[in-house]
């Protein structure tokens, strides 16, 4: 686990191969298991970030797939996805990282946190927009050798680009507004195949 501490442009932090080999693998069986037009949902089911048009309407920010996982199980242990995501509240971690920068105090003492998993295909994007918590978690993955184009993470404010790289979480201030670049696939690679973008996103906020 390589673990990287930045002050600008914004406090972030970024920890390339968060997860080991196990894990990887665990996760790689529920994610193959919820990759299907069936299971993962349309923007406006995932809470998408959306501005209105001059009729009124709804008009989404992003065009990927996703779901949020926390109402799929009683018991989080269940879901491999959310059992080794629970490492970003490991108490020594969560000290590491309110070492850096006292925004990650948040982190430690918040009491409530969702998860949502968003799959990333050709032309999937998400434009500028910032999340309704207070510290975001990122966990990147993506079946190797590399599919795709595309994907990274832009601070727009900011003009600052973090590049997508498998097995690589970055955890962020949410009110910092972001977006991701759009994917393009490799030519032949078939819709719903599971060779696109995949982010686990830890939303960590406090509950009244």
């Amino acid at each position: 686990m390589d673990f990287k501490y930045f002050a600008d442009p914004i406090p972030h932090i970024i920890i390339d191969d968060f997860y080991t080999p196990l894990e990887l693998k665990e996760i790689w069986l529920e994610l193959d298991f919820l990759t299907h037009s069936r299971k993962l949902l349309t923007p406006e089911a995932t809470g998408a970030a959306f501005s209105l048009n001059d009729k009124g309407e709804k008009i989404y920010k992003k065009n990927n797939s996703g779901l949020f996982l926390d109402g799929l199980y009683a018991n989080r242990d269940i879901s491999n996805i959310l059992f080794h995501t629970r490492k970003l509240f490991d108490k020594d971690f969560l000290q590491k990282c309110q070492d850096q920068n006292f925004i990650f105090k948040y982190l430690m003492q918040a009491n409530a946190d969702f998860t949502l998993l968003s799959y990333y295909e050709d032309g999937a994007l998400y434009e500028a927009h910032h999340d309704k918590c207070v510290i975001t978690a990122l966990s990147w993955l993506y079946k190797e050798p590399r599919q795709f184009t595309g994907g990274d993470l832009n601070f727009v404010d900011h003009n600052y680009k973090i590049p997508i790289k498998n097995n690589r979480v970055l955890i962020f201030p949410g009110v910092a507004e972001h977006s991701v670049d759009p994917v393009k696939m490799n030519p032949g690679i078939a819709p719903m195949s599971g060779f696109g973008r995949y982010v686990i996103t830890n939303f960590t906020s406090f509950r009244v």
